[in-house]
């Protein structure tokens, strides 16, 4: 078997876009929650449901820990 060299190459929207979304926590839908201790990046990509008129929603989460001890 020939050994295949691969080349990465950066992940763009514009370059993807032939395949679907890409899915990135942009600083432009972020919500903070949780007391400030977590970040919802909210609503980053379009879902096709083929029936239904329900609108899935897909978010990034980023959470920080609480300090302990917890009380």
């Amino acid at each position: 078997m020939q050994a295949l060299s691969l080349t990465p190459q950066p992940l763009t929207a514009q370059a993807f876009a032939a395949f679907g979304d890409v899915i990135e926590a942009r600083s432009d839908t972020v919500i903070n929650i949780n007391q400030g201790t977590s970040q919802r990046f909210h609503d980053l990509a379009r879902v096709d449901v083929a029936s239904g008129e329900g609108h899935p929603l897909v978010n990034i989460f980023r959470a920080s820990p609480y300090p302990e001890p917890l009380t």
